[in-house]
This record gives C-alpha cells, structure tokens and sequence, in this order.
C-alpha cells in the first residue's frame, strides 16, 4: 500500500512555478508604476486648485471659506465634504452642485433661496423662504418681511436647510404665494398674518384692510378678493373686515362716527 501511495504522489512542474513567480512580479511591478504614476499626476502643479469660482449671485457666502484648497491637488478635495460642509453653513442653497474643473479649478453654483417671511416661534424668530424651507431660527427681526403669529411646529426639531413640518406654516406660504402671484393685487402686500386658527386666519393688507380667510380654496378665494378690490366704489378706509370663508364674501363696514351721525340728523 506505501508503494501505490508514493506512485499517484505527483510533482508540480518547475516550468509552472517559474509562470507563476513571473506573473506575481510583473504583477507587482505593474502596480508599482501604476501607483508612481498615478502619484505623479495627482500631485503635478498641473492639477494644484489654482482658483475657487463660486456663482456671482452666491455673495453671501464667504470666500475665505476656500482658501486651504488653493495650491492642494485638485484630486485631493473632499467633494462630498465640502458640499455637505456649504448646505451646513448655508441653508439659503438650494440645488447645491460641487465640481472640479479640470485642470485647476473648484466650480460651485447653486440656487438662492431668498428669505419670504417670519415666524414667531419659542421667543425666537424663524425665517423661511417661499417653499417653506428654513433659512435661519434666531433673534434678528427683518422688518422688511411680515411677522407670521400662530406657528405649530408638527416636527421633532427645526433644522435650518430643511421645509418647516407646520401645517399652519403651509397655510400661511400658501397664502403669501397665491397672494404673490395675482396680478390684480400687485399694488398691495400682506403686512401680517395670524394662523393659529386655520379655520380663521387673519391677514392685514398694505392698505390696513383686515381679511378672513381659511385653509380651504384658497387660489379661489384670492381671486375673490382681487375682484372686490378692484370695484370702483369700494373704500378700504371704511371698511372693518372682508370675510371669504362662505360661499359668498361678507364685507361688514366700520361704524359711522358719532359726530357724523349728529351732523346728518341736524342736516335733517
């Protein structure tokens, strides 16, 4: 049995150790000019960031932000990071495109979220742009933008960069963009707004004319309210309210003066 064990024994052929040995250097080797190649393209002053564009209606970020990548190898820049870094830092992006620009340029563009209105909320200030997205939540009061009261915030946290979860919040965006976007209304703003009850939210017109509203119909109702304003013989100083929340506009008058009222009766 030892005899037939050594006889099916069989040797691997010398020819075939040698292929293989071979193959594993040129192997190595071929890695090794690879990567000393590849190292000297990456770190060529070629390829070294000679400059940062960022798009001219972006002037709110800070250019300084960039400066570490001038002179580091174009190859050597974290995309991902630095996008997430800029969407962190400035929530008024939207649309953020990071880029390399071969040879030596960095290229960041974007979309500008422009602020659209505040919200009171926990004695702090929310500001959010036209789609309901957060630009900023401090203390700063922009006296060019309308002061929203009744904020329920339906979310966990308030995330800069992020849509506002709010109910209420949608209402009032919704209402300030239909507002925006009819014609017949262009020559009035929406001073201020209250949605704590969406069922009656309060909005106060430029010309101080107080309106009633709710959630429901509300590209109608504006279109309503465009044509009232628009009657000739309508008065917006004698006016109380304009409630839209029926089928029919209810528009209640101011009362008359007393002085006016004794003036008519001795006229009489």
């Amino acid at each position: 049995m030892g005899k037939a064990a050594k006889k099916t024994k069989q040797k691997i052929p010398v020819a075939l150790i040698r292929d293989i040995v071979i193959l594993i250097v040129l192997f190595g080797l071929g890695f090794w000019v690879s990567k000393s190649v590849l190292d000297f393209v990456v770190h060529a002053p070629y390829f070294k960031v000679r400059r940062v564009v960022v798009e001219q209606s972006l002037d709110f970020i800070q250019r300084t932000d960039f400066s570490y990548m001038v002179g580091k190898s174009i190859f050597d820049v974290d995309m991902p990071r630095l996008k997430q870094g800029l969407e962190l830092r400035y929530p008024q992006l939207a649309n953020l495109r990071v880029e390399r620009r071969f040879p030596d340029e960095i290229m960041i563009a974007a979309q500008k979220r422009d602020p659209y209105l505040q919200f009171e909320y926990n004695r702090k200030l929310i500001t959010l742009d036209r789609n309901g997205y957060i630009l900023f939540y401090d203390q700063l009061r922009n006296d060019k933008l309308p002061l929203i009261k009744g904020l329920k915030v339906s979310g966990p946290t308030i995330t800069l960069g992020y849509r506002l979860h709010s109910d209420n919040a949608f209402v009032a965006v919704a209402l300030f963009r239909e507002f925006a976007m009819e014609p017949r209304l262009a020559s009035l703003t929406i001073k201020a707004m209250d949605v704590t009850n969406t069922s009656k939210v309060e909005m106060v017109l430029s010309n101080n004319l107080l309106i009633y509203l709710s959630r429901d119909q509300i590209p109608e109702k504006i279109g309503d309210l465009a044509i009232m304003l628009q009657q000739k013989d309508l008065k917006p100083e004698q006016i109380e309210y304009i409630d839209l929340r029926f089928k029919e506009p209810v528009l209640k008058s101011k009362p008359e003066p007393k002085g006016a009222k004794k003036m008519v009766n001795k006229a009489g």
